[in-house]
């Protein structure tokens, strides 16, 4: 809380809103070229300084990050790449395919509901590796001369930190088991990111024919082209819980609520917030197979939501378990936006920049999350145990390897 807050008072109040400088994919692969021999620190500070127009591939982003000086820089430019997710890809990247026709088309969309259908049930039970790296951009308005606010309205994507989790699969259940001796106390708050093994999927490419769906293009992945349709499902036909933690209300000397995006500080209750929303994205299958390679999912939250963004983009590759191929998370992010933690003066804990409080000038800091979450380390879920013949005082036998008993939910 205090760390945030302390950004508040290191914001000059007569600052002029600040703008990201705008540019495409190939004019930041030129500007990293022209960059080679700068240093990483200052590199990144002016990566913190842009906003691309287009989307920033995996694939380009890795060719790229070999050509950075370091830390810093990578960092800056994944988070720069990773709040590029949702746009369009560069016209350059998409393939000069003929579109299928409708009944094509079709028969595209019911080959992903039969793939999903068959493979996820096959999944084995699995660990996996997740590492997450979080970003946040803080804005804040606050008052100019009498009553105008003024909004900073861009600010570069900071790392908060980087934690790694298990994620365990069985059953058709997935569940993190949290290292909690990593630091990062707060790495729970903001959107759960869940379903990504299989029903996120499910949930899409159900929902879809209660909704709209239509052809946008194609791309080409590693695995080869992909088919991309663009959806759109209303609220009454979703089946999409957003849920996000944690919301909290106090009020304000004007009668407003403020809320908060983080809890257990005085005068604040936490809450934990689930809300099934309209939504709309993109979905990328393999024409072939019917396998979903890239999914993205962007909701239509109600106006009165404590929360005004909650978005997932989730990529997928193929990945070896057990000595069988099977198509697996290999990234997503996550990104959302809510009204930052603040304390109105009149609630305040101490005094000076020491104190939990926001100065009486600060109206609704907005703190923008982008949890970057990579998956690797695939492996069957299995326990080891030895057999020894009855009476047996020598050495054990061989070790044999059988499945554990799953987890539960």
């Amino acid at each position: 809380m205090r760390r945030i807050l302390l950004l508040f008072f290191l914001i000059d109040p007569f600052l002029p809103a600040r703008a990201a400088k705008q540019l495409t994919v190939e004019q930041l692969e030129h500007m990293l070229a022209d960059a080679h021999g700068r240093r990483d620190q200052d590199l990144a500070k002016r990566l913190g300084g842009m906003k691309l127009s287009e989307r920033l591939s995996s694939p380009r982003l890795a060719k790229a990050e070999m050509e950075l000086p370091g830390e810093k820089s990578r960092l800056a430019l994944l988070a720069l790449a990773d709040a590029s997710v949702f746009l369009q890809l560069p016209a350059a990247e998409i393939p000069a395919t003929a579109d299928p026709d409708a009944a094509a088309q079709k028969l595209i969309l019911s080959r992903a509901a039969e793939y999903l259908a068959a493979s996820i049930p096959k999944l084995p039970d699995f660990l996996a590796r997740r590492t997450t790296m979080r970003f946040h951009d803080l804005k804040v308005s606050y008052l100019s001369g009498a009553s105008d606010p003024v909004i900073l309205e861009h600010q570069a994507f900071q790392p908060i930190d980087t934690f790694i989790d298990t994620v365990s699969y069985a059953n058709g259940h997935e569940v993190v088991e949290a290292n909690e001796k990593q630091p990062g106390s707060r790495r729970r708050d903001g959107l759960v990111n869940w379903g990504v093994f299989g029903q996120l999927q499910n949930i899409v490419v159900t929902d879809i024919y209660k909704g709209k769906v239509e052809w946008s293009h194609w791309e080409m992945l590693p695995s080869g082209p992909v088919a991309v349709f663009q959806y759109s499902i209303p609220k009454e036909n979703s089946s999409y819980i957003v849920k996000y933690c944690c919301i909290g209300s106090m009020p304000a000397s004007n009668g407003e609520i403020l809320i908060a995006a983080t809890g257990g500080k005085p005068n604040f209750t936490p809450r934990f917030f689930e809300s099934v929303p309209a939504f709309h994205g993109e979905i990328a299958i393999d024409s072939a197979t019917g396998a979903v390679y890239r999914l993205a999912l962007r909701t239509d939250l109600s106006p009165s939501d404590p929360i005004f963004q909650a978005e997932i983009m989730v990529e997928y590759a193929q990945v070896e378990i057990g000595g069988k191929t099977y198509i697996c998370p290999s990234k997503s992010v996550t990104i959302t936006s809510a009204f930052a933690p603040v304390l109105h003066p009149g609630n305040c804990v101490g005094a000076g920049v020491n104190s939990e409080c926001a100065p009486s000038h600060v109206l609704t800091p907005k703190d923008t999350a982008i949890n970057d979450m990579e998956y690797d380390s695939y492996h069957v879920f299995r326990s080891e145990m030895r057999i020894l013949p009855s009476g047996s005082t020598g050495q054990p036998n061989s070790p044999v390897s059988v499945p554990s008993a799953a987890p539960g939910p």
